[in-house]
């Protein structure tokens, strides 16, 4: 029998079963029985120990977050996400500013990863080539926000990280609220410029704009340094 899902380790996720069908029923989830669950919980240990799970069951666009046994539709890639968030919101970004607001909002964590590749100088030794990649943190796959799973493709084994429907929204108004930001920021930045070629000091610039005198003095720096 395979320690993991020995009566021990099945004794040891009652209590998880318990947990995670109630979180999956609050979340509007398709709740699973003891059987499943334990299985998608044998699955998932499997895969964090390097092994290839199968999750047999789903259709196709059907995602399983094995923290919670809920099964998620309508999940999409960075890249697909950074699509929808033009035609969807009319918010124009990059894959790479999406995965800085993620990582920021501790949806994503960052990982540090390695490959053996051929050295320049001898082909036949090789040496680590070091990347950082991205997985949907702990907390954001409880939360029902984003899910990160293996995948082969050609041969190749990778982690596939989706961002479910609420992540999506979550996402939305997080990159809406650093555009805003942004526009304020330059606003700022020019009115204070503007002060500037008119002749004002800094402290005249402070009671003409009602702005605190950091805020001015950090714009007064940029402007300078540029």
């Amino acid at each position: 029998m395979n320690a993991l899902s020995s009566p021990t380790n099945i004794h040891r996720y009652s209590a998880w079963i318990r947990q995670h069908r109630e979180a999956s029923i609050a979340q509007g989830g398709q709740p699973f029985t003891a059987r499943q669950v334990t299985e998608a919980s044998r699955l998932y240990l499997e895969e964090r120990a390097g092994l290839k799970p199968q999750f047999p069951g789903l259709s196709r666009g059907e995602i399983l977050n094995p923290e919670t046994g809920e099964i998620h539709t309508g999940c999409l890639s960075i890249n697909s996400a950074v699509s929808w968030l033009w035609t969807r919101c009319e918010i124009k970004t990059t894959s790479r500013a999406v995965i800085a607001v993620l990582e920021k909002e501790g949806v994503l964590d960052r990982l540090i990863d390695w490959d053996n590749v051929p050295m320049v100088s001898n082909p036949a030794v090789t040496k680590p080539d070091y990347y950082a990649r991205h997985v949907a943190s702990r907390a954001a796959m409880q939360g029902g926000f984003a899910v990160s799973f293996p995948m082969t493709r050609k041969g190749s084994k990778f982690t596939m990280t989706v961002l479910t429907p609420a992540g999506l929204g979550c996402l939305a108004e997080w990159v809406d609220e650093r555009r805003a930001a942004g526009s304020q920021k330059a606003k700022v930045r020019k009115t204070v410029a503007h002060l500037v070629e008119s002749g004002h000091r800094q402290a005249e610039i402070v009671r003409l704009t009602g702005y605190s005198k950091q805020l001015v003095s950090y714009h007064l720096k940029a402007l300078r340094a540029a």
